[in-house]
């Protein structure tokens, strides 16, 4: 068996690209269409990865609860044309994914957002060209269940024994466990450090810089100086 994986497969949001104050705006001028007072940022932070409904169910008050299709549908519609104002990639994001595809490491996403979400927010950063194959939560499961993993793993023709899930949240380090595949957890993104360190994933790290090391491949050396060491 080769020394390296043949497929990485990431989760989006929190994990590759920093989305939480373009997600939060788009919450808030959301409730704001239903004559609700806006949420401050730190308090929505933790809801992202979560279902929209069930953020929606959480937020919305009692009266509003009977809108919530009414207001997700504004949501998406609203954050497709609002989806990167202030969306970036990580530090070590792009060194990370040059270093992966120089070793023809085969990259896929796996993401809660809807496919049509993800497609053009990683349109808009120029990062689409470098996965293979984008799943969304359109007609599957949220994570923790592995069904968008498995899919994507079918899809590839790629063994679970020979492919990594890293995310960001316990929810994507449970779905890699359950699609069989190993897991990296980015300590930087929704959930504390206990909650990743809970799942008991192979790998804890505070950058994605080093992560292709970690996996037997050699990156170059980082173009800025925010890349912090691995956990």
């Amino acid at each position: 068996m080769p020394a390296h994986p043949a497929l990485i497969v990431f989760d989006l949001d929190g994990t590759l690209v920093d989305s939480r104050l373009d997600i939060a705006n788009a919450l808030n001028v959301s409730l704001a269409q239903f004559n609700q007072e806006p949420v401050d940022e730190e308090s929505l932070f933790p809801l992202i990865g979560l279902p929209l409904c069930e953020i929606f169910k959480r937020l919305l008050s009692a009266e509003n609860q009977s809108h919530i299709d009414e207001v997700c549908q504004f949501y998406r519609d609203y954050y497709y044309d609002h989806c990167t104002v202030h969306t970036r990639p990580y530090s070590g994001v792009l060194e990370c994914l040059d270093t992966l595809a120089h070793f023809g490491v085969r990259l896929a996403i796996c993401t809660g957002k809807m496919r049509f979400q993800a497609v053009r927010v990683l349109s808009q950063l120029q990062l689409l060209h470098r996965f293979e194959c984008i799943v969304g939560s359109d007609n599957l499961p949220y994570k923790p269940d592995p069904a968008g993993l498995l899919l994507i793993l079918r899809e590839m023709a790629v063994l679970p024994q020979r492919a990594w899930m890293v995310g960001d949240t316990s929810f994507d380090i449970q779905a890699g466990k359950g699609a069989g595949m190993r897991t990296c957890a980015l300590t930087y993104g929704a959930h504390s450090l206990s909650d990743l360190e809970n799942t008991s994933p192979d790998l804890l790290l505070d950058n994605l810089f080093y992560f292709p090391q970690y996996i037997g491949l050699a990156p170059s050396q980082p173009t800025n100086d925010e890349g912090s060491s691995p956990s």
